[in-house]
């Protein structure tokens, strides 16, 4: 994989408190985590 060729960019939004949604694009892929904080 050529990260020059093909950047990602990624958004963290707070849903709840200590629950995070994780966006990850990168070209024509997408994906998504939800992460929660202990």
């Amino acid at each position: 994989m050529n990260w020059q060729n093909n950047p990602f960019e990624y958004d963290i939004s707070p849903l709840l408190s200590g629950l995070y949604y994780v966006r990850v694009r990168s070209g024509t892929r997408e994906a998504t985590f939800r992460i929660m904080k202990q």
